[in-house]
């Protein structure tokens, strides 16, 4: 193929940094919050704004629903990879994304638009399912890798069924060509066979080499709605390339040193003010590469003139074969790529890596800037969303710190700031609608504008593993739809996009702004802080106190801007934080209500620490009180008769005790990497029968002497009467494990109903013992208590006895 002369260019202006004031940001004054002032003398008055808003209903542990044929009630069931664009003419939003649902239950919808599957909204609540966009794969991509593989010398295939395709991440925009408006999309469809042998990439398949190239297509539509039959597949845009030529060999499954500079998955379609039309794609391996796109066909474009961000496009160019024809593993050739019409990095996460975890770009402007949303790590657990800006479509990307990664940054500090997204766990309890476990894999995000042009995040969310017991809990993705906050930072004048904390619910913009006296209250507060291992960050409580002071997470002062729509809370030590406020629902309620939520930065430069992320939304935990009616209660014992394996609530009761008598609570380390064997004692009762119950955070590891407060029971000449009872909550989920002791003269334990091993009175086996026991008895109690297995933990008619030895 040749190459034409107008793809010969590198981008102008890429090393020009320009540090712009944005026309429409909030000066310093009104993005601090400083309305009412930040001293411990302000009081609030007024009323907070009352907003009975109901949210959705539906839920979001959807696998009784997982199934084809309920597919009308799925909502946001089974969504990955979206991308998000409204169609006029029906006044719907349509989403359409990857090929994944739980039980793969698309694959039960074979024809009509099998492939690329998606929903549609007019509200971004309730969402239909639409049928997708394709059958099955274009013969282009065969002829096309057929094509590649006759010039890399390799066997090419006889027949589509001996090609494993994969059908990911479509990205697609309304245009208008020649005075049509229709959808145009790109789409990515991978081929995961081995380059050597054509085998299907399995272990035992393995031939010492990479698998083969992934495909960029695209399709157009004048009716989203109409499946298969609607759209017209435009074939071939561009497909994997590398920088050492056919030099395609692997030492070993666990080598990593890629064989692709750019992975032609993940497009991000976007057009420019100018009208000029743009794609960003790639994923893992070297980065992301920018190429430009003739408006008329979709295809790469052919440009006059060296300056190719605003020279003239006048067709499409004609593509090079997908490799540098002088790069070899020793000496690859990434700049050979630029003529052969693969496009030029403008990210990358690690200078000199050939594999790292970012993926999943989306390209968006506001205020003068371009600004790249992508996903970090892998995407069951640790998946989460970063941005970084340029004043060029070319770049330089920086981040919040003003690292620029066009070519990466040192391993020391190749995670760009702020934290968009993260995996996170309010303190609530479940509330009947698998809303309560916390949400994990937050990524790959479709990046849109409602009519009013407000800014939507769309990605999928996954319940974290091992959710009431479903060792497939991890498969259940939720489409979670949430605002963009544009809030203030320390860097400059201008906002940065985070995404609020809670999802978006449809509270009427007739609710009208936060107000002052909206404010007081408890909130429940997290500090977005990255962890390579994908546990979620925790909530902790937050007072805010109507004398303008706070207690709780931060101790210190706290103000509030009406006209900015800004919370600033202030440590008495410590960086302020500036956070935008929003009306939103409270998903972990039951039925979901309106609250409002915060999300914002701390964005200090100079400190790496203090770039973090907060998310908090304002509500007490919630309990589900529905628990209480799983337990009986007679005149000497407690017992729970439900069923369920998750956070269980002990209702108050009271208990007469004599000296002696103690309840213990331990749990493990949250962070113990689902561990049974860590236990660690976060509670200790105290002698005889004074027994305390504390207001304890599940997720800290620290549980010092001031922060044991709670209800007491109080000895006595003839024993001791709790008086007004307690509720504690077990924090239970795949990371936490309880048990319950009762101090006796001797403890005895059991496996399997078999005696093993008995204890004096406060003797303790090892970690070890405790993983190995499936249950135990204590002297003087009739029921056995809990059980262990490796999909959790399991309640069978557990009782409380009141009373001691």
């Amino acid at each position: 193929m040749g190459v034409k002369k107008s793809m010969l260019w590198r981008l102008a202006g890429a090393g020009v940094c320009a540090m712009l004031l944005c026309a429409s940001c909030k000066s310093s004054s009104d993005a601090s919050g400083d309305d009412t002032g930040s001293s411990s003398t302000v009081v609030v008055e007024g009323s907070p704004v009352q907003v009975d808003y109901t949210g959705p209903t539906y839920t979001d542990n959807y696998v009784d629903i997982a199934s084809f044929s309920n597919k009308d009630q799925w909502n946001l069931s089974n969504v990955h990879d979206p991308t998000v664009f409204k169609w006029e003419d029906d006044g719907y939003y349509y989403m359409f994304g990857t090929d994944a649902s739980y039980g793969n239950a698309h694959d039960d919808y074979t024809t009509g638009g099998h492939h690329f599957q998606g929903k549609r909204s007019k509200n971004l609540v309730d969402w239909e399912w639409v049928p997708g966009i394709m059958d099955e794969a274009p013969d282009w991509v065969v002829t096309r890798l057929n094509e590649y593989r006759t010039e890399m010398g390799v066997p090419t295939f006889s027949s589509k069924d001996d090609i494993s395709f994969g059908y990911w991440a479509p990205s697609a925009r309304v245009i208008t060509v020649d005075g049509e408006t229709k959808v145009r999309m790109y789409y990515s469809i991978v081929v995961d066979n081995y380059i050597k042998t054509g085998a299907v990439n399995t272990t035992e398949n393995f031939d010492n080499s990479w698998t083969e190239r992934a495909f960029i297509g695209v399709a157009e539509t004048t009716n989203p709605n109409g499946g298969a039959d609607a759209w017209e597949d435009k074939g071939f845009v561009l497909c994997s390339s590398s920088d050492r030529g056919t030099d395609y060999t692997r030492s070993s499954t666990s080598d990593w040193n890629g064989y692709f500079y750019f992975n032609a998955i993940d497009p991000s379609y976007f057009i420019d003010d100018d009208g000029s039309h743009w794609l960003v794609y790639g994923s893992w391996h070297s980065g992301f590469a920018l190429v430009r796109i003739n408006p008329a066909t979709g295809k790469v474009a052919a440009v006059t003139g060296s300056d190719y961000l605003s020279g003239t496009v006048t067709g499409d160019f004609e593509m090079g074969l997908p490799w540098s024809p002088n790069g070899s593993i020793t000496s690859p050739k990434p700049e050979e790529l630029i003529s052969q019409g693969y496009g030029t990095r403008i990210y990358t996460r690690k200078n000199g890596s050939r594999w790292q975890a970012s993926e999943g770009p989306e390209l968006i402007k506001k205020d003068g800037y371009y600004w790249l949303f992508f996903a970090n790590d892998e995407l069951s657990v640790a998946y989460q969303t970063r941005v970084v800006r340029a004043t060029n479509i070319a770049g330089p990307y920086t981040d919040i710190r003003g690292h620029d990664f066009t070519f990466g940054t040192s391993s020391a500090d190749n995670y760009p700031l702020p934290i968009v997204t993260h995996p996170y766990k309010f303190l609530d309890e479940d509330n009947g609608l698998g809303s309560c476990y916390g949400w994990v894999g937050i990524s790959h995000c479709a990046l849109f504008q409602d009519d009013a042009d407000d800014w939507y995040y769309m990605s999928q969310q996954r319940l974290p593993v091992n959710v009431a017991g479903n060792a497939y809990s991890n498969a259940i993705m939720m489409g979670g739809v949430r605002k963009i906050a544009w809030t203030p930072s320390d860097v400059d004048a201008c906002l940065w996009p985070i995404a609020l904390p809670e999802r978006y619910g449809g509270i009427p913009k007739t609710y009208g702004a936060v107000v002052i006296a909206d404010i007081p209250g408890t909130w429940q507060h997290i500090n977005l802080v990255y962890t390579s291992n994908g546990a979620m960050d925790t909530a902790s409580e937050l007072v805010l106190s109507s004398d303008g002071t706070m207690s709780g997470a931060f101790t210190g002062t706290w103000s509030f801007s009406e006209s900015a729509q800004t919370l600033t809370l202030i440590p008495a030590t410590g960086t302020k934080m500036t956070v935008t406020v929003a009306r939103e629902i409270d998903w972990e309620r039951n039925p979901r209500t309106a609250t409002i939520v915060y999300a914002g930065i701390h964005g200090n430069t100079s400190t790496t620490s203090d770039n973090k992320t907060f998310w908090g939304k304002k509500g007490e935990p919630y309990k589900a009180s529905a628990s209480e009616s799983d337990w009986t209660e007679t005149s000497t014992s407690l017992t729970y008769t439900g069923s369920s394996t998750s956070n269980i609530l002990i209702p108050a009761f009271s208990v007469t005790a004599s000296e002696g008598f103690t309840i213990e609570f331990t749990l493990n380390d949250a962070l113990s990497n689902y561990s049974d064997n860590d236990w660690t004692t976060k509670l200790l009762s105290y002698e005889g029968c004074y027994v305390t119950i504390p207001n304890l955070d599940p997720y800290n590891n620290t549980i010092s002497g001031s922060t044991l407060t709670g209800k007491n029971a109080y000895p006595t000449a003839n024993g001791a009467t709790l008086e007004s009872g307690y509720d504690y909550t077990f924090p239970w989920g795949a990371e936490y494990k309880i048990k319950i002791t009762f101090s006796a003269d001797e403890i005895v334990w059991y496996r399997d109903g078999t005696k093993v091993l008995t204890y004096s009175a406060g003797l303790w086996g090892s970690s070890s013992d405790l993983a190995e026991f499936v249950g135990y008895y204590a002297t003087g109690l009739a029921a056995e208590a809990v059980t262990f297995n490796a999909a959790g933990m399991n309640i069978t008619d557990l009782t409380i006895t009141k009373g001691c030895n």
